[in-house]
């Protein structure tokens, strides 16, 4: 029925459609404004969202926000060698092995070419080191480009975030660590 009360010669079939298409679109326009479109990770803007989240229920839970910054090395150098293509099938590998390796409760977004960050809920310090761990085996198997093992490593800047810090906060000092941890390694 139409707003009037008259049913429509189609039934009201024409008008499902439309709100069919509509739905389609909203959750189109939904992916790409939240969603990284070359990894279907969170993009930033909602990446600040759900770290104000996590640092909001640390508060009330007690419990800490690990921010994991990862960034990979010498990403320039897989572009050069193997093509932009290539480059972004590195990217969308490492977002697959690092999805693995964490909760579905927890963040994941890429916010950079070749940087993304995570964050987790932990109880304590041991969890901490246990999750640095499973992220770095993340980078112990070279991926397969077309035939040719790319090896990948990554520096990883981390910080615990508490329930007082902003999302800007905890973010910008989790790429300070990393560019610490960067500056810190010798050259290859």
């Amino acid at each position: 029925m139409s707003d009037n009360g008259v049913t429509p010669p189609d039934g009201g079939l024409r008008a499902a459609a439309g709100d069919g298409r509509r739905t389609g679109r909203f959750k189109l326009l939904t992916r790409l404004t939240l969603e990284d479109p070359q990894t279907g990770l969170v993009n930033q803007l909602l990446l600040h969202d759900r770290l104000a989240q996590a640092l909001t229920r640390s508060k009330r839970r007690g419990d800490r926000v690990a921010v994991f910054y990862i960034d990979l090395d010498q990403f320039q150098g897989v572009n050069e060698r193997h093509g932009f293509e290539a480059g972004n099938a590195v990217v969308r590998v490492v977002a697959q092995r690092l999805a693995a390796v964490i909760r579905a409760e927890d963040t994941l977004s890429r916010v950079g070419g070749d940087e993304f960050v995570a964050v987790l809920s932990i109880q304590d310090e041991q969890a901490l080191g246990l999750l640095t761990r499973r992220f770095q085996t993340v980078f112990d198997e070279p991926i397969n480009i077309e035939g040719t093992a790319v090896p990948v490593s990554a520096c990883f800047g981390i910080v615990m975030g508490e329930g007082a810090d902003t999302a800007e906060d905890v973010l910008a000092k989790a790429d300070e660590a990393m560019t610490l941890a960067k500056d810190q390694r010798p050259l290859r």
